[in-house]
């Protein structure tokens, strides 16, 4: 059949039946992928949500209406980026959580007003000293405070325990301190399980603590949701140019499942899931984490001699060291898988006999009442007994010559 002037050439018109076809198939794969992947989204934002609102644990403490409140109000914490301890806690003030300019949380207990005759103790630790599920008067740090000053107002505590902060962290918060001028009568540092969980941070090679950061700025949320500014970008930059091309390919599923799927067959791993925070046990891993824990230690003992303060060195108790109630049991699947490595842990780090170290990690051996929430979270009646134990060491280190 011949061509009619005006008309396309057959040929080129079978073509572009062809290339429209091939788009529209790409386009229609393209919306199946994409709805796959918004509907995995929706599907864990809505399990992350049922699982905080305890419709998907029988946990024992949420069960009770009065401490409800904490579900709707952590959400509330929030973090800003800090280039020394990574993050810290930005302002807050909600009825049952308060948390100064510089992310310190309040402390209950304390002489009503600052003196320079009061005895100053700074206590740091992660988030059972900052204070996870309890209200300010209920953390370990106003326990203390109130303990301290029963007889006289001459105490003055400071909680500087910050979630997931690990003894790294805590000793470059301290230096911050020391280099301001704001020198304590005592440090307390209140550790241990995150030694474990968190021991990449400030403790391995460079490349490890930057995928470290860009991992807790990026995929975690809440306390650990950042804010960083941008910076002006150019078209004339090739590195954005660059990371903007990676960004629209992942985002267009029919190019990144592909990529994803050959990166897969060609390493037999997931790049993306290897740099997700997850628990990696190897057989150096408590001789490293006993190592880095003592050699912070011996440098917090080193600033005080030139500083003039006393330590005390706490080793925090978890849901391995304690014989369970019923209550307990249904919350035993958080992170019990490290339940044995965190007593051989322990053990490691008691047989060191480092200097001020106390092992708390057997104060709730016979207790019978249900305290943990998880692997490490405690009730408020839990950090009551805690700074009950913790107490009376805090005073003999403070008399000690």
């Amino acid at each position: 059949m011949k061509n009619t002037p005006g008309s396309l050439p057959i040929k080129n018109t079978s073509r572009s039946l062809r290339a429209t076809k091939i788009i529209a198939g790409l386009l229609f794969l393209e919306m199946i992928l994409q709805t796959i992947s918004f509907s995995r989204y929706v599907f864990w934002r809505v399990y992350e949500y049922k699982e905080k609102m305890g419709l998907m644990t029988n946990d024992w403490f949420y069960a009770k209406d009065s401490n409800k409140w904490w579900l709707t109000e952590s959400e509330k914490i929030q973090a800003q980026y800090h280039p020394l301890l990574s993050f810290t806690p930005k302002p807050l003030n909600t009825p049952h959580i308060t948390i100064n300019d510089l992310g310190i949380r309040e402390t209950t207990g304390n002489p009503a007003t600052i003196s320079h005759q009061q005895i100053k103790i700074f206590m740091f630790g992660g988030s059972t000293l900052f204070g996870t599920n309890v209200s300010d008067g209920e953390t370990v740090p106003s326990h203390v405070a109130k303990l301290l000053n029963t007889k006289a107002p001459v105490h003055r505590i400071t909680n500087f325990g910050v979630s997931a902060y690990n003894s790294s962290q805590e000793l470059a918060s301290l230096l911050i301190q020391l280099k301001q001028g704001n020198i304590p009568d005592m440090v307390v540092f209140y550790d241990g399980i995150n030694e474990l969980y968190s021991r990449y941070l400030y403790t391995y090679s460079p490349g490890n603590q930057t995928v470290y950061e860009d991992i807790i700025r990026t995929r975690l949320g809440n306390i650990y949701s950042f804010h960083v500014p941008y910076r002006n970008q150019s078209l004339l930059d090739f590195s954005y140019l660059s990371q903007a091309a990676r960004s629209l390919a992942s985002r267009i599923k029919v190019i990144d499942y592909p990529i994803k799927f050959f990166r897969i067959l060609r390493t037999g791993n997931n790049e993306e899931n290897n740099r997700l925070i997850k628990f990696h046990n190897t057989a150096a891993l408590p001789d490293d984490v006993t190592r880095i824990y003592a050699e912070n230690i011996a440098m917090v003992r080193n600033l005080s001699k030139i500083y003039g303060f006393k330590t005390l060195f706490i080793w925090q108790p978890s849901i391995a060291t304690k014989k369970l109630t019923d209550d307990e049991t249904e919350v035993i699947n958080s992170k019990t898988e490290s339940a044995g490595l965190y007593k051989e842990i322990t053990k490691k780090v008691t047989e060191l006999a480092l200097p001020d170290f106390v092992d708390a990690s057997g104060v709730f051996s016979n207790v019978d009442q249900p305290v943990y929430l998880d692997f490490a979270h405690i009730s408020p009646e839990g950090n009551k007994m805690i700074a009950e134990y913790i107490t009376p060491r805090i005073i003999d280190a403070l008399n000690a010559q």
